[in-house]
């Protein structure tokens, strides 16, 4: 449903640790590049985990970021935003030799090949896109999408509620034929016919 999307936009950003507002204009922009919805949300949930990764642990991002030296980390040990790291991404596939090597930089991101669309026209590409896409489609409001999460839950719960007493009273108009069914045959056996 409509409602469902609009809420899965919003719970899509939160488990990228993106706001809202931003994640729809990347989401459009990626889609501008022929990036389909899923892939890109997706690929935004790869690059949140391999974040959360480097937090703890030597990774293969943590790796590339050094050997570019590229700070990931502040003083306090916190990790760069899933939104730098795509700037970050974009900087390094411009720079990248080959389509070979833009790819190799996406993955270990934890984005799909097709974020190369994305990204290979750097960070300034990547807020450009993003611009243009946001311009052209619709972003969509917080508030909106927290009152379509609402009305989704909502629906759901009282769908789930219907369903059940659907099904009790099933259950309870099916004892009732079977009480009538035994009723009949043992009238019909007890009158002689």
């Amino acid at each position: 449903s409509m409602s469902r999307e609009i809420a899965a936009l919003g719970e899509n950003a939160r488990k990228a640790q993106v706001d809202v507002a931003r994640f729809q204009q990347l989401r459009l922009g990626a889609q501008s590049v022929g990036i389909d919805g899923k892939a890109f949300d997706s690929g935004l949930s790869g690059l949140a985990k391999e974040l959360n990764e480097a937090k703890r642990q030597e990774t293969d991002l943590t790796r590339l970021l050094r050997a570019n030296n590229i700070k990931y980390k502040d003083r306090r040990g916190q990790i760069i935003s899933t939104n730098e790291a795509l700037r970050v991404a974009a900087d390094l596939i411009v720079r990248a030799r080959d389509e070979q090597d833009k790819i190799k930089i996406a993955e270990t991101f934890g984005l799909s090949p097709e974020f190369v669309r994305l990204l290979e026209a750097g960070a300034k590409g990547l807020e450009k896109i993003a611009a243009e896409a946001s311009s052209a489609g619709t972003v969509l409001g917080e508030e909106v999408i927290k009152k379509a999460a609402e009305f989704d839950r909502a629906w759901s719960s009282g769908w789930s509620a219907f369903a059940q007493n659907a099904k009790a009273a099933i259950f309870v108009a099916g004892q009732a034929l079977v009480d009538l069914i035994k009723s009949a045959a043992s009238f019909k056996v007890g009158t002689g016919a």
